[in-house]
């Protein structure tokens, strides 16, 4: 487990993202890495969760989420008064082309 600070300063080091393929999260440093495996297999996570995942305070969680949901690796799915935010992979775009038959 990495302390708050650690964590904000490998966020603040990484490139902003227009989303994030499963390469780019696999290529993460520690522990967003495994952080983003488990929510890509998950699909969505409270805050609650995602703090319990990072090993921080929920205060805490909630800053890292919004630098995340700033960088491009999150996005808000929903938010309810009942549960707070629900956080879900943003993924990049990909092109929906296909390639020509004479290629």
């Amino acid at each position: 487990m990495q302390s708050f600070e650690l964590l904000r300063q490998s966020l603040a080091g990484l490139p902003r993202f227009p989303g994030i393929t499963p390469l780019d999260a696999a290529n993460l440093p520690e522990p967003f890495d495994d952080f983003m495996r488990s929510l890509i297999r998950q699909g969505s996570m409270t805050l609650e969760q995602l703090a319990a995942e990072l090993g921080v305070s929920n205060e805490d969680g909630q800053l890292l989420a919004d630098e995340m949901v700033a960088a491009g690796l999150l996005q808000v799915r929903e938010a309810t008064l009942a549960s707070g935010r629900v956080y879900g992979v943003y993924y990049a775009r990909t092109r929906s082309r296909s390639l020509p038959m004479e290629f």
